[in-house]
């Protein structure tokens, strides 16, 4: 369509809690921020209550993913060093680097081998050496009930949050209520 270069993908999952702002999103006119962290406060969380849980290793399990993508991309681009998760939900998404995929790769067929856009989009922007300045995650994401309990429990309310998210994820993967 080639509306915008950049724009921003949002999951239904997803709510905005306060206003935001084109400076949210862009560093600069033409950098984009890359949601871009190593998921610290979500593996402290799984590390805490993974068997309470009954959770499979997930860590490891994120790892052999990364670890797979890489070395599909890795022949002509060659990425190597930490892993990281690029998301939760909103994206800030480059069309270009979508392009440049989808010509080098051809999307499909890299979505037959792993359906996670947010990985293929994060490693091929860090592969090809895209400008960007990394966030940390714009919602925050309450990915399992027990996690969204406990901060209930803690008797946390979306104002306790607003100073350093601009919304929240309230995961589809367990029967979430719509708001926090």
């Amino acid at each position: 369509l080639q509306i915008s270069r950049y724009y921003v993908c949002i999951d239904s999952d997803a709510y905005f809690f306060k206003d935001f702002f084109t400076t949210d999103f862009l560093y600069e006119e033409d950098i984009p921020y890359l949601i871009m962290h190593e998921r610290e406060t979500f593996y402290e969380f799984i590390g805490r209550y993974e068997e309470e849980l009954n959770l499979p290793n997930i860590r490891e399990g994120h790892e052999k993913e990364y670890e797979s993508i890489r070395k599909t991309l890795s022949p002509p681009l060659g990425r190597k060093g930490k892993f990281y998760h690029y998301g939760i939900s909103p994206y800030i998404w480059d069309t270009k680097i979508w392009e440049r995929l989808d010509n080098d790769y051809q999307i499909h067929n890299l979505f037959q081998k792993h359906s996670n856009e947010l990985k293929w989009y994060g490693e091929a922007v860090l592969s090809y050496k895209t400008p960007f300045m990394p966030s940390s995650p714009l919602f925050k994401e309450f990915h399992y009930s027990s996690q969204y309990s406990f901060y209930k429990q803690l008797e946390f309310e979306e104002k306790h949050l607003k100073k350093q998210y601009l919304g929240i994820v309230m995961q589809s993967n367990w029967d979430s209520p719509l708001k926090f």
